[in-house]
């Protein structure tokens, strides 16, 4: 529940469709990408995943794609392409963003790990990740509707759901659902062990203290699942898991640095002369022997050599578990169809799992293993003349390994679970130690980090890396302090509030598109489920007309200076209606007014019903009508979004002319959506009233539609005298609001 109310809320939900575009010109902008050089042309804001071009990079970009002026108008969408392709580079990574899988970009969701077939980043960005692996690029999708993760499940009269980790987000629930969090204790005591952290000046020596760790794990008996942040940190730790050469060759390195050392620890002869002919035996060496030999000289003034030699016994360890073919599996989104198999085996003795956040979400790891999976796999092997006889002997059979291997599990301390990294979000890590410990089933958890992880490089790891080398800690040595403890939690809680603030900026930016959107697709419902589209019609109608004859007939101008024959050119091309406008010799100038008004309206109600009565029936001729609307309110929509994308892009800016950004979007946002609701009157209006209908042409087959509500009244358009709040007031008589009304 949480995964979805609160980490996929910073991403608005967007219905696309293909826009038209030309590929070539994504291939030709990411073919000069690695002729720019970072820093220098462009810079990088990882935090805020930003790339920013300098302005040499700007004049390097326009001589490598020989612009003159990259910047004119016909060379515009060239700098969006640019930033995107950029973006794509430097910000995008392959097996951790996305994939590659049948010549096509699929993305990975950040939070379960999972390939999201089917979506596609917007804004061109997919077209440049597409050119950069090389692929062919698909067309560029265009907005045909959008909204907040926020603003759909708000609109449910009722929410609720159950969640393992939403307590520390409970605010956000208050705050933006108006849901509070109820802590319901546990079926069974919670009796998971949680260890403390183990910190690494780097990536290397971290996994290289992962692999120690499962292999300790997978000598005991004692399952473990380890949880990676994506596709390509799993692959990377199973490669450790049987690349041998990589092992010995730090075997070498170990025995080298233990050779250079042993004269300066101030050994005795005949230690020296021991511990010499250890480390020059034929490999493989005992790790156990190397293990003792520690023990022996650890003392005052010889910590640095005994720490050296536990950790060539370790390496030894690894490299012989990894020349044995040490068994285990991946599960990533690459491997998703063996999941449920994977996941059902992953609490057997000794079983080793690499998984990314997708790892059995929502699913108990069942110590032993899953007896019934493995019966049913067992079963399917055999021939079809098999026997219930035979059939029950060998689920007999498994169900009493899986007892005995869960007594094993139990005794070695239950499920151990390996986190590689620190998640950017506590409740993911809680979620991770959550796979073991379930009903009350001992276990242990255990997170593996590093200085060089992106939670502690983006947030203060610097500083920590830079005091680890003050005290001169020596490689795969662990940093333990509270500092280290403490800007790890600060790191979380600051990425933590930094998304809930991305999270309100796009519900706060989406309120203002929520009010739009609920009058267009009101007035989409209306026309597809209302039986007569006519009614929406004539008040479009009317509002154009209205619009029409305010421009000309001015109250303050005298009737003698009235531009007479732009309303009749006006008249000409909203409502295809050509007239001769006279004006009263007698009476004022509001009399006049009201007189040509009423003329001309008459006038456009006849020439509406003689147009209408061309039509084969008046069932075709409602359906022609609603079709017209339907489709310039679709593409108005659309056209609408893409305008109001870029006002959010730019408004940003207005910031610095100290006025409020938000505040600018909702009066901007307004006065566009007025625009363009204006425009769409005189769209269909125009339309409508220039629609030609060919006499032989083939009737469609018109179905009535089905209703359980009442048909719409066919009523009048209001008076031509009548104010916008008089016919607000008919309206809300009839017991219904008004499609809109604009103001004017």
């Amino acid at each position: 529940m949480d995964s979805i109310l609160i980490d996929e809320a910073r991403t608005p939900l967007i219905i696309s469709g293909p826009a038209e575009m030309s590929p070539d010109t994504y291939y030709r902008v990411n073919r000069i990408i690695p002729n720019l050089r970072r820093e220098v042309d462009f810079t990088v804001d990882e935090k805020d995943r930003h790339v920013m071009l300098t302005e040499e990079g700007m004049e390097r970009a326009q001589k490598l794609l020989g612009l003159e002026n990259m910047f004119s108008e016909e060379n515009l969408e060239i700098v969006h392409f640019l930033d995107q392709a950029l973006r794509a580079h430097h910000l995008y990574q392959l097996d951790v963003h996305y994939v590659v899988q049948d010549g096509q970009v699929i993305i990975v969701d950040e939070f379960t790990g999972r390939l999201m077939t089917g979506r596609r980043w917007s804004d061109g960005l997919h077209q440049a990740v597409e050119a950069k692996e090389g692929v062919r690029i698909e067309r560029e999708n265009q907005t045909l509707a959008t909204i907040t993760f926020q603003n759909y499940f708000r609109m449910y009269n009722r929410l609720a759901g159950m969640t393992g980790t939403a307590d520390t987000e409970a605010g956000e629930f208050r705050e933006i659902y108006g849901l509070d969090v109820s802590v319901i204790p546990t079926n069974k005591p919670n009796i998971r062990a949680d260890q403390a952290d183990q910190v690494y000046r780097s990536e290397t020596e971290k996994f290289e203290a992962i692999v120690a760790e499962i292999i300790d794990c997978h000598k005991q008996g004692q399952p473990a699942l380890v949880g990676t942040v994506s596709i390509e940190k799993s692959e990377k730790l199973s490669d450790l898991l049987k690349n041998r050469p990589y092992w010995r060759k730090r075997s070498q390195e170990w025995i080298n640095r233990i050779r250079d050392l042993i004269p300066k620890s101030g050994l005795s002869a005949s230690q020296v002369e021991e511990l010499q002919a250890l480390i020059s035996k034929k490999p493989p060496i005992p790790c156990d022997e190397v293990d003792a030999a520690a023990d022996r000289i650890e003392g005052k003034g010889t910590e640095k050599l005994a720490y050296f030699l536990r950790r060539l016994a370790e390496t030894l360890e690894i490299e012989e578990q990894v020349t044995q073919g040490a068994k285990f599996n991946v599960l990533n989104a690459k491997y998703h169809d063996h999941e449920a198999d994977i996941v059902a085996q992953a609490g057997r003795p000794g079983a080793i799992t690499i998984a990314t956040n997708m790892a059995g979400r929502g699913t108990d790891i069942i110590l032993g293993g899953n007896a019934e999976k493995l019966i049913e796999h067992a079963c399917s092997k055999l021939p079809e003349e098999a026997t219930d006889a035979e059939k029950q002997a060998i689920a007999d059979k498994i169900r009493a390994e899986c007892i005995q291997g869960k007594e094993k599990v139990l005794k070695a301390g239950g499920l151990m679970i390996i986190g590689t990294e620190r998640h950017e979000s506590r409740r993911i890590d809680n979620q991770l130690r959550g796979r073991c410990g379930r009903q009350g089933d001992p276990g242990k958890s255990r997170f593996f980090l590093s200085l060089e992880d992106d939670l502690m490089r983006l947030f203060g790891g610097e500083r920590i890396k830079n005091l680890a080398q003050r005290f001169g800690m020596e490689d795969g040595e662990v940093i333990e302090a509270r500092l280290v403890t403490r800007s790890i939690r600060k790191a979380q809680k600051k990425v933590e509030d930094r998304n809930f603030e991305i999270r309100k900026y796009v519900i706060k930016y989406d309120d203002v598109m929520n009010k739009q959107r609920e009058v267009i697709y009101r007035l989409r419902n209306d026309l597809l489920e209302g039986e007569n589209p006519e009614e929406a019609f004539k008040a479009m109608a009317w509002n154009v007309f209205e619009d029409c004859t305010q421009a000309y007939l001015i109250p303050k101008v005298s009737p003698e200076d009235w531009d007479i024959l732009g309303l009749e050119v006006n008249l000409f091309n909203s409502f295809n209606l050509r007239t001769t406008v006279e004006i009263p010799a007698e009476g004022d100038v509001e009399y006049a007014i009201d007189t040509i008004q009423k003329d001309l309206w008459k006038q456009i109600e006849e020439w509406y019903s003689e147009r209408k009565g061309l039509s084969p029936t008046e069932e075709y001729w409602l359906a022609l009508m609603r079709y017209i609307m339907l489709k310039n309110v679709d593409s108005k929509w659309m056209d609408h979004l893409l305008t109001m994308d870029h006002l959010k892009d730019s408004i940003g800016l207005r910031g610095y002319g100290g006025k409020d950004p938000l505040q600018e979007y909702q009066k901007d946002g307004f006065e566009l959506f007025e625009e363009m609701y204006a425009s769409l009157e005189r769209e269909i209006v125009a339309r409508i009233f220039r629609v030609e209908i060919v006499a032989d042409q083939q009737r469609p087959m018109l179905k009535k539609r089905k209703m359980d509500i009442k048909p719409q009244s066919s009523a009048p358009p209001p008076s031509v005298g009548s104010s916008r709040r008089e016919r607000r007031a008919q309206e809300h008589k009839k017991g219904r609001k008004p499609l809109y009304v604009r103001n004017k």
